[in-house]
């Protein structure tokens, strides 16, 4: 069995299975034709409770996330947050007679063991070998083949972990192993504490040594699950970890097993838990990334909980198309595990090994010793669960004597790798696989609704007929809409017209197929498709014309339909240019007339571009009648007005005037005029060219009076690379003179 296999579920598969008969001349001595063997093929691997690996798989490679995989094979779970920081001890050695350790570095630096025995503690380096052994009733521990203490119980500590006692920071593995030598089933440990016992056992009717390591669920003992490839994708790997921290905290909350003096063991009756090597070896440090990512705090993580406590989360590699029910195998009903849709096992892409297995030979004699007859002419084996598994298989023997098994006894007793299997002339028992892309297709009014998916097997369904079938909303009723051909690939795509805003329900039919000989398929239908058909807000934003930076802009304008629309907020968004998106400049409400004011902030000084953003409304299970809409734009020239100082000075009707213009990036070169207040009236008394840094000077004559009022305007371009970003000033000031 491949490592990520789990659940030792050889004898509970469940993947669909198709059988016949190679029929042999009868003897003449026979009233009947006796088969001389049965032929099996069939698909999946284990015993399809709970989540399918490949189906995961599957899904990931679709764009599905961990999150929705879990909830998708978990019916009614979520999942959330959940403390998981606390030690789980794994079962490293039962019933056994020995175990023997050794220290290995990470890194230059020297690592250090040690094993506490009582207050006695016996010290490793790397060149040394410890065996831990039951002698008698004895408990002993030998360094290089030296006895150097017994008792029991032990703690083996090294470098570089969380608790490494007096050996230190380097870091470290301990390579640990039941066998002979450091070769075989030896397996590598980075992280916790082991801990050993000699002890009397029931079982085996004599003292045996028993190992556990100790580590922190959170995260050092889900880097060492491995079951499955660290190379699948992403959200797969996510959805896995999760999977086995649920399982593993279900267990740790049980308590410590007498036996095994453990929560798990560390092969397929728990979680294959492999140590540093799932990490160390190829692309395993994707699987430590998902570990990570699945982590909320360093306390907590994503968990699939069901009525808020971690759900026995079980997995296994595949189906036949569709998940157990845990009754059905277990006889015991759980609410989480229900069978569910499971097509992506049958896809070779995603499940190469396992999409479709055999042909596997079962000789008349096997057969007959399987169901305790003398021979078998016929099999029945049209009883089955709602996951198409066989419920009951039923043979006849050539004198017309009926025995039956169960669906999971005869897959045992014919050593197959799952329970769907058929003979000629008995009722089809596969079925198509009808698997829609999504259940749920959100449109927009006067667009068509798009509705694709697969049906498999593909090779099968290939060039027959499907048809989608329209629910009435008011009877309840299924009516035929329209048909298509199933592609070579086998794929399908419907399209669906609406002049109207509405919600409709559809679904996708496959009849039956003979395929010639033993191959005949039922038909099926899909999952119902939830269709939305949305109308589009009409927003309708006034132009704004050029304004001053001080105000800043306010967007105006209207919402339709006006008795949805009313009480809705919409979001004014601005264009930034430097990183090309949308960000908030504002916000308001749609008054009873349809209208909003949203005030904005942040413009800054230029042609800045503003929409108006309008939400989803209506929406049902992520199906909404009004879609997200965003208005056309409105572009607003924020302008700045300079900013002029001033100051005179003067004797005998000669004045001096001197001042700033600011920003002088762009006053430069311009003209001031200046006029002052004279004899009832303004007169132009002078004028200056800005100067590069922004100040102007100019000098006067003939001024009457000592305190006089002048005015300063600023003339010429006001463009900067083709934006006229700044206007023209005006400064009124009185200037006193001497």
């Amino acid at each position: 069995m491949n490592r990520w296999i789990s659940r030792a579920c050889a004898l509970l598969s469940v993947p669909a299975v198709f059988v016949s008969i190679l029929a042999v001349p009868a003897t003449a001595q026979a009233a009947v034709s006796i088969p001389d063997s049965f032929t099996f093929t069939g698909s999946g691997w284990g015993h399809g409770i709970g989540m399918s690996q490949v189906g995961a798989r599957g899904q990931a490679t679709e764009g599905r996330t961990a999150k929705q995989i879990l909830e998708y094979y978990y019916t009614g779970a979520s999942v959330a947050s959940f403390r998981d920081d606390m030690d789980i001890r794994v079962s490293m050695a039962y019933l056994k007679t020995s175990m023997r350790v050794r220290v290995e570095g990470l890194t230059s630096a020297p690592a250090r063991a040690s094993i506490v025995v009582g207050t006695k503690t016996v010290k490793l380096t790397e060149n040394d070998v410890a065996v831990i052994s039951i002698v008698g009733t004895q408990t002993q521990v030998k360094r290089n083949g030296v006895l150097v203490a017994t008792g029991s119980p032990l703690v083996v500590r090294w470098s570089g972990t969380r608790h490494p006692g007096v050996n230190g920071t380097a870091p470290a593995v301990l390579h640990a192993t039941t066998a002979s030598t450091f070769s075989g089933e030896s397996r590598r440990y980075r992280y916790g504490t082991f801990e050993l016992r000699g002890k009397y056992s029931s079982v085996a009717k004599r003292n045996t040594l028993t190992a556990v390591n100790v580590l922190r669920l959170h995260d050092e003992y889900l880097k060492g699950v491995a079951e499955i490839p660290s190379s699948w994708p992403k959200a797969a790997l996510e959805a896995q970890v999760v999977a086995a921290r649920s399982y593993a905290l279900v267990k740790y909350r049980a308590g410590i097993r007498a036996g095994c003096w453990c929560h798990v063991f560390n092969d397929t009756s728990d979680l294959v838990f492999a140590g540093f090597i799932k990490e160390s070896s190829y692309m395993g440090e994707r699987w430590a990334a998902a570990v990570k990512a699945t982590n909320v705090s360093a306390t907590s993580s994503q968990t699939v909980l069901f009525q808020g406590a971690p759900a026995q989360a079980f997995f296994f590699d595949s189906t036949g198309g569709r998940t157990q029910n845990a009754e059905d195998v277990w006889g015991e009903k759980v609410s989480y595990l229900r069978s569910v849709d499971d097509h992506w096992s049958l896809d070779s892409k995603y499940n190469p090994s396992f999409a479709l297995w055999g042909p596997k030979v079962r000789t008349q004699s096997t057969i007959a010793a399987a169901f305790g007859l003398p021979n078998v002419v016929r099999l029945d084996l049209s009883d089955r669960f709602t996951s198409g598994s066989v419920r009951t298989a039923k043979a006849w023997s050539s004198t017309g004597v009926m025995k039956s098994l169960a669906g999971g006894a005869a897959t045992a007793r014919l050593s197959l790798v799952s329970r769907w299997f058929q003979v000629p002339g008995a009722t089809p028992v596969p079925s198509f696989t009808v698997a829609p892309a999504t259940t749920a297709v959100q449109a927009v009014v006067g667009s068509r609704a798009v509705l694709t998916g697969r049906v498999l097997p593909a090779k099968q369904a290939a060039g027959s007929t499907i048809t989608l079938q329209r629910k009435n909303t008011t009877s309840g009723a299924w009516a035929n809409v329209t048909s298509v051909k199933v592609a070579a690939t086998g794929s399908f795509t419907f399209t669906r017209p609406s002049a109207v805003p509405k919600r409709e329900s559809y679904r996708v039919i496959k009849g039956a197929v003979n395929c010639g000989g033993n191959c005949f398929y039922k038909g099926n239908s899909s999952r119902t498709i939830a269709v939305a058909f949305a109308n589009k807000w009409v927003v309708a934003p006034a132009a704004v014309s050029r304004i001053v930076a001080q105000t800043q802009p306010v967007i105006h304008g209207t919402v339709a339909p006006l008795k949805v629309a009313a009480g809705s907020t919409v979001a004014v968004q601005r264009w930034n240019a430097t990183t090309k998106t949308w960000v908030r400049a504002g916000s308001a409400v749609v008054d009873a007339r349809g209208r909003f004011t949203a005030p904005t902030a942040g413009s800054p000084v230029g042609i800045n571009q503003f929409s108006v953003l309008l939400p989803k409304r209506d929406c049902v299970a992520g199906l909404c009648m009004y879609q997200e809409t965003r208005s056309t734009v409105v572009s607003v020239h924020v302008t700045k007005p300079f900013v002029v100082t001033a100051a005179g000075k003067g004797v005998k009707g000669r004045v001096v005037v001197a001042g700033s213009i600011s920003p002088a990036a762009v006053s430069k070169g311009k003209t001031v005029r200046v006029s002052a207040y004279q004899r009832g009236r303004w007169i132009q008394v002078g004028t200056a060219t800005v100067t590069n840094t922004g100040t102007f000077r100019v000098t006067i004559t003939r001024i009457v009076g000592k305190s006089v009022p002048f005015k300063f305007a600023v003339t010429g371009s006001l463009c900067v690379n083709g934006t006229c970003s700044y206007t023209a000033a005006t400064l009124a000031k009185s200037l006193t003179f001497v």
